[in-house]
């Protein structure tokens, strides 16, 4: 089975890829599976709820990655063993002038380009440069209406209709040509939107989505978002529909704690196999860099492999695996699932020695 094969949506990748753990369980220094890249500071959008600009605000200037350096980070992360480039964080990657050349040049390397967009920059002529190179998108829908759409991206109720039309040609177009590229969508479903969301899973169906997720805001402080009474039926009514996945945990009931629910891993070693870049070229561990300094490396002044393999990675990758900062940073936790595949596998080892 190829990489391509193996790469689905989202979650954790370790089970996948036994191979990686036993050579970290060995002492070895696996290189990562996957890694979230931004390559753009800026967006064409201004979501209410985004989860970026409420720790670092976009500059009305775009800033773009370097398009030199970023082609050889692609070299340099496949020949550590990279699987997969997620491009998102902090800005709408799509908005880079040289994104179709990124997404083929990694596809050529045997990674799987995968995307979290708004979409709408993804119009016909865009999308067939780019999509016989992707594995999948996500796109983010936060409205499933014009009118609930304006509302949270804070954008013309116009770019909701393009939206749709650029969906609907993509999914015709994967059809057309067969290409393995599945179609995800998300929704953030707050006070903003939650009434469009039955409109919402209409759509998904409409252009032939592969897979819908529906979660609730969590605000800046790690809270969750309070839930009306009058959502629940409506995500029931959702939760029955083929490929629609709601983030139950996160939807609070009247009166429950809005508490994020507490981590249920001991250990923080998924680090080690997913990480993440920013504009800037910044290499970071995890969305702990957010509230806490976790950079270990810059592309721009050092190759991906030398950092990769730096004593100034590993001991902030120590660091991290001790646990102590999970309290705070399970709220933002992108290892979480690997982190638990981990925990069952050292506990595991600890009963049979």
């Amino acid at each position: 089975m190829s990489v391509m094969q193996k790469i689905k949506i989202g979650g954790g990748k370790l089970a996948d890829h036994p191979e990686r753990v036993q050579t970290w369980l060995a002492g070895g220094n696996p290189g990562p599976l996957a890694i979230e890249v931004a390559i753009v500071h800026g967006c064409n959008h201004n979501c209410a709820h985004c989860g970026p600009q409420q720790f670092d605000p976009y500059d009305p200037k775009k800033t773009f990655m370097d398009r030199d350096v970023f082609l050889k980070f692609l070299e340099d992360f496949r020949a550590e063993g990279g699987a997969e480039v997620y491009f998102a964080g902090s800005g709408e990657p799509t908005l880079h002038p040289d994104f179709p050349e990124f997404v083929q040049r990694g596809h050529e390397l045997g990674l799987a380009m995968t995307l979290s967009s708004n979409g709408l920059p993804l119009v016909p002529k865009r999308a067939e440069k780019i999509l016989p190179y992707l594995t999948w998108a996500r796109f983010s829908i936060n409205g499933g209406n014009a009118p609930a759409h304006a509302r949270v991206h804070q954008v013309p109720e116009r770019d909701f209709h393009k939206l749709v039309e650029n969906l609907t040609f993509m999914d015709q177009l994967r059809r057309a040509q067969d290409l393995p590229f599945q179609l995800a969508m998300q929704m953030v479903t707050y006070d903003l939107n939650w009434d469009s969301l039955p409109d919402m899973t209409d759509l998904f169906q409409r252009v032939g989505g592969d897979r819908l997720i529906i979660r609730n805001k969590i605000n800046k402080d790690g809270q969750l978002n309070a839930a009306p009474a009058e959502l629940f039926p409506l995500l029931e009514a959702a939760d029955r529909i083929p490929g629609v996945e709601i983030r139950w945990p996160s939807f609070p009931r009247p009166g429950e704690s809005l508490e994020a629910p507490p981590a249920d891993w001991r250990t923080c070693h998924g680090v080690r196999f997913r990480t993440n870049m920013d504009f800037q070229g910044n290499l970071h561990a995890c969305f702990r860099h957010w509230y806490k300094a976790s950079d270990f490396g810059n592309i721009y002044q050092q190759s991906f492999t030398d950092i990769w393999r730096s004593e100034r990675k590993r001991a902030l990758f120590d660091e991290i695996a001790s646990g102590a900062d999970i309290p705070l940073c399970a709220k933002w936790c992108q290892v979480s699932f690997d982190n638990r595949e981990l925990d069952r596998i050292l506990a595991q080892q600890e009963s049979h020695s």
